[in-house]
């Protein structure tokens, strides 16, 4: 491909960020797929911008020698994606084609590209952005974490210092893909695979972290006998939150000491990236989801309280703190799960 006739003006090219190969064309032999990225000439300070290219393989050809330096036709996919920092193909509508998934570090979102559906590759690839509000998604990896038969994206968000996934919902691509956290506290994670290391059936992360020369794995973890609680905010909420607790109550209204403490985080910034702990994992767009395997059996409660600045120390204030409390659940006899969706305290 000759990058002069790109829309950037020809030479300002700065480089390629990822790229991925695969047969889109079904004719055997595999396309090239990558982010090509480059200066906005004349500007100062100095502008970048990038775009997706397609290389469609021309094959070897038909003559004696078999030539593999035909031109390769150009297909731009994207014409303003700065930056893909990685890319997979996966037919997510169920067409029959391979569609591109790819990330953009600066617009904090991930894309699915539609295949065109022929075997002209230049038609349109239509986008659909299928994720959004990521700090900034570095390294991805396409695999069924639930194990449900679709296929789920599994992120690096880099400054935000997590892991994360999101829930494939199916076929239809404008339907919200669920947030799901991995790790909360890996400095800068980079370089990253799913696979089973325990090989007890389920996916494992296995990964790096780029300041801290260190690599990390993180088991998932599905208890058989346990509790999966999930806290959710209202869309109004606001207000400067100092800790998350989660208990367990014989009876509610609460009073007294609970039966037990599950968890407690304090809103501090233990990874230092200028965002509390438990604002990085509940807010009024994301719901936390914890899952606890060491819960004491019988019959309780399952209370959910958000301290906030200005509210209680050991019991939460009316009208400043927020609070949540299950219907009783029968702990100690397989996996329960609890809905908390936390309101002001009357």
């Amino acid at each position: 491909m000759d990058s002069s006739s790109a829309t950037h003006g020809g030479p300002y090219i700065r480089g390629t960020l990822a790229y991925k190969s695969a047969d889109l064309d079904g004719d055997g032999y595999p396309e090239v797929v990558y982010n090509a990225m480059f200066d906005i000439p004349n500007t100062d300070p100095p502008a970048y911008r990038g775009e997706i290219w397609l290389a469609v393989n021309p094959g070897p050809g038909s003559g004696p020698q078999k030539e593999w330096d035909a031109p390769w036709q150009k297909v731009v996919i994207d014409d303003d994606n700065w930056a893909s920092a990685d890319m997979w193909f996966h037919d997510f509508n169920g067409d029959g084609y391979k569609d591109l998934v790819a990330n953009q570090i600066f617009n904090s979102t991930v894309t699915v590209y539609l295949h065109p559906g022929t075997t002209d590759l230049s038609g349109v690839w239509e986008p659909k952005v299928i994720i959004s509000g990521l700090a900034s998604p570095s390294d991805m990896w396409l695999a069924d974490v639930d194990e449900d038969g679709l296929m789920d994206v599994v992120s690096a968000d880099h400054t935000a210092h997590r892991g994360v996934w999101h829930k494939n919902p199916g076929t239809d691509l404008n339907e919200p893909w669920q947030f799901d956290l991995i790790f909360p506290y890996i400095r800068l994670p980079g370089d990253f695979a799913m696979i089973d290391l325990e090989k007890d059936g389920d996916l494992d992360w296995l990964g790096t972290s780029l300041t801290l020369v260190q690599a990390f794995a993180v088991e998932q973890v599905e208890p058989d006998s346990g509790l999966v609680a999930t806290i959710s905010l209202p869309d109004s909420f606001n207000g400067e939150i100092r800790s998350l607790m989660l208990t367990l109550a014989e009876n509610v209204p609460v009073t007294g000491l609970p039966a037990a403490v599950l968890a407690t985080i304090e809103n501090q910034d233990v990874d230092e990236n200028g965002i509390g702990d438990v604002d990085e994992i509940l807010n009024a767009s994301r719901d936390l989801v914890l899952a606890l395997d060491d819960v004491p059996p019988g019959n309780y409660h399952v209370i959910a309280v958000l301290y906030m600045e200005g509210g209680g120390q050991f019991q939460p204030s009316s009208g400043i703190d927020y609070m949540a409390a299950s219907m009783k659940i029968t702990l100690g006899q397989g996996k329960k799960e609890a809905l908390l969706e936390l309101g002001l305290v009357p």
